[in-house]
């Protein structure tokens, strides 16, 4: 008999972000494992190709004509959608907004068991201010949140935001984002080009503005380096203009965003790829995606980064906010060329062995099947 899992997110799994491109690869894993899967998702003006998916997708409206990310959906089209499909297994994604708390609770009033994936880290460390005020300002979602009968988060650092949220009672399984490692990988050739890039969303926490300040150094030590710059986002116009006060025009390129489809390509024509965030950065998929593409990492040492990158060996771990030592690093792989092709070779053996998507598809099912035994052997116990 088919297994049926529902997915559950606040996002539309073709708009950008970490837990869209998790929701939609890891459906399109359990497709190709003989799962029937659909994807339960508020209504949203801003998707791309709808053709791009191969799987269904059911939009349900918001409470309100307006959109927005806390405005919850229709439970009555909620419970409406899981009745029809009666799905074996509700999968939602994101604990801290409104779609995926609510179908847990009117899942839980229908009688599916429910798991839920932690994408969220708050502060740049575990014991960390901001942690802190996030957990103590996130209290009210604890009821929702514990309506879960299984919790799975992407890193350690965002299983101990969950069960800090949750209380000691509660522990979090921690599995990570996977990688298509077929997609990502190595190029044939090594590129010629001292060429460093950064993919991601041109916001404060994920800390550009504090690579073009380290690479402002670099081309002092490496004159014909390159920065390209990947992604949208509010800080484009400021990251535009310190570029120019820095007269680094000529080498940094603003690429803007960039289709899928480019992006493995854009990986294997770089020689480092650099995660600079400062905080919030629960996993890291930037990180896997170039460690699959066999290029060196540099990141901070910033929630679940530093459980990715092994530093001196798939790459380096830095202070956040430090443009000094970030522009050493990138000095060092710059000029060293055998030690960045060897740390490389290094990430895309832990990328195939540890984050592909095969593996991490498989891990996800076990606890599929462990809380549908688990709930008939309850069943079975009764009087």
């Amino acid at each position: 008999m088919v297994m049926r899992v529902l997915m559950v997110t606040e996002w539309h799994p073709l708009t950008t972000g970490g837990v869209q491109r998790h929701v939609r690869e890891l459906s399109e894993h359990l497709m190709n494992m003989g799962f029937d899967v659909m994807i339960l998702t508020k209504t949203n003006n801003g998707v791309m190709n709808m053709r791009q998916l191969n799987l269904p997708v059911v939009e349900v409206d918001a409470i309100t004509p307006f959109q927005g990310v806390l405005i919850p959906p229709n439970l009555n089209k909620v419970k409406r959608v899981i009745r029809d499909y009666s799905p074996d297994i509700v999968h939602v994604h994101h604990a801290f907004t409104p779609t995926p708390l609510l179908t847990l609770y009117v899942a839980e009033k229908l009688g599916t068991p429910r798991v839920l994936t932690n994408h969220s880290a708050a502060g740049s460390s575990p014991d960390s201010m901001l942690t802190s005020v996030s957990c103590r300002g996130l209290m009210f979602l604890r009821y929702f949140i514990s309506k879960a009968d299984r919790i799975i988060s992407v890193s350690k650092c965002a299983a101990f935001f969950i069960e800090r949220l949750l209380g000691n009672y509660v522990e979090s399984l921690v599995i990570p984002n996977g990688v298509d490692v077929h997609r990502f990988h190595p190029p044939r050739e090594e590129p010629i080009e001292p060429t460093i890039l950064f993919v991601g969303r041109l916001v404060h926490r994920k800390g550009v503005h504090v690579l073009i300040k380290a690479f402002s150094e670099v081309i002092d030590e490496v004159p014909d380096a390159k920065l390209l710059i990947v992604g949208e986002g509010y800080m484009k116009p400021f990251l535009q203009l310190i570029t120019r006060q820095l007269n680094l025009e000529e080498s940094v390129k603003f690429l803007g965003r960039i289709s899928e489809d480019k992006l493995p390509d854009i990986y294997r024509r770089s020689r480092i790829v650099v995660v600079p965030s400062l905080y919030r950065e629960s996993f890291g998929m930037v990180a896997i995606e170039t460690m699959a593409s066999g290029r060196p990492v540099i990141a901070t040492r910033v929630g679940g980064l530093p459980e990715v990158v092994e530093d001196g060996r798939s790459g380096f771990i830095v202070p956040p906010g430090n443009h000094r030592i970030l522009a050493e690093k990138i000095i060092q792989l710059l000029s060293d060329q055998k030690l960045a092709r060897r740390m490389g070779m290094y990430g895309r053996e832990v990328a195939v062995n540890r984050y592909s998507w095969h593996k991490i598809t498989r891990r996800v099912v076990e606890v599929y099947h462990e809380i549908i035994v688990k709930r008939r052997t309850t069943y079975l116990k009764q009087p």
